[in-house]
């Protein structure tokens, strides 16, 4: 019992020793209080005004921008590698979304190109496309570096890029990011070139008119025409005279036909990144044959100008 009353006598020690220091510190935050003048509070109230914007400045901030992101292996610096089989871009729609562990939106399809490649190594040997999708991504933008972090990483062009899009996954390289100064233009040329040495049936399945879209439906090459003449070839007789005949067997195509580029520069680019110059060979394909080999001979501008 004794032992109790002393513990008891202890707590309220305690509780009026709290009492008594509340008592002291109210007592020195009203004479603070008493003490601070208008000119103190006018200063205290600008410098907590100075933090505030200090901090707003130098946070980083949410916004949504459009970038272009070519679908490619991480390993693109190899030639095989960059495409990939057309069943991976195939999965990827317009609408096609990322979430983060949220829930909430990161990266949505705008837009999908699509251009067909020439199989070079025969049957064996995947179908490849080349896929360019434009995307609005949720990036974090640095107030004072400018600088654009998406999903944590830095969002620079040429930099490798991976997203998770409905059922897809898919890994790729940035080509373009809007507001970022872009030199490219879109034109349209006319070029005149020769399929040479070709099959009968290839040269028959080109159709004047015929159109290559890309997987949005923009027309990107229109055929405007075409003349097939027996191909060349050379024949050595037994005197050692070197002759040029004509083969029954092989076609030479000379075709004329509209394609929409990129200006880059002097340099004008077909499909993105074939070089549209004399001597250079374009691809083109359309619905009915892939015409692989176009030698170019002379450039137009739309209205009719020599360019090359």
């Amino acid at each position: 019992m004794k032992s109790g009353r002393i513990n008891k006598v202890r707590v309220e020690k305690e509780i009026k020793k709290m009492n008594l220091r509340k008592t002291q510190y109210f007592s020195k935050l009203k004479r603070l209080w008493k003490s601070i003048g208008i000119f103190e509070f006018l200063v205290g109230l600008v410098i907590l005004l100075a933090l505030i914007f200090v901090v707003f400045q130098t946070r980083s901030k949410e916004e949504w921008v459009e970038v272009e992101v070519k679908i490619s292996s991480s390993s693109w610096w190899q030639a095989y590698f960059i495409s990939p089989p057309f069943w991976l871009g195939e999965s990827v729609g317009i609408g096609d979304q990322e979430f983060d562990s949220m829930g909430k939106e990161i990266a949505e399809v705008l837009d999908i190109k699509v251009y067909e490649l020439r199989n070079e190594g025969g049957e064996e040997k995947t179908t490849r496309k080349d896929y360019y999708l434009t995307l609005n991504l949720k990036v974090v933008k640095d107030r004072r570096t400018k600088k654009l972090n998406f999903k944590n990483k830095p969002l620079e062009i040429g930099i490798p890029i991976e997203f998770h899009l409905e059922n897809t996954f898919v890994l790729g390289l940035v080509t373009y990011i809007k507001d970022i100064p872009d030199t490219r233009k879109t034109e349209e040329l006319i070029i005149e070139g020769t399929w040479m040495n070709t099959f009968p049936w290839h040269a028959e399945a080109i159709q004047v008119g015929g159109e290559m879209r890309d997987g949005s439906g923009r027309v990107v090459a229109k055929i405007l025409d075409k003349q097939i003449n027996l191909a060349d070839m050379i024949v050595t007789t037994d005197d050692g005279r070197v002759l040029i005949r004509k083969n029954p067997l092989k076609r030479d195509v000379s075709i004329k036909a509209r394609i929409l580029v990129r200006k880059v520069g002097e340099n004008y680019y077909f499909r993105e990144d074939q070089k549209v110059k004399i001597g250079e060979n374009l691809f083109i394909h359309l619905p009915e044959v892939d015409v692989n080999y176009i030698s170019i001979m002379k450039v137009f501008d739309k209205e009719g100008n020599r360019v090359y």
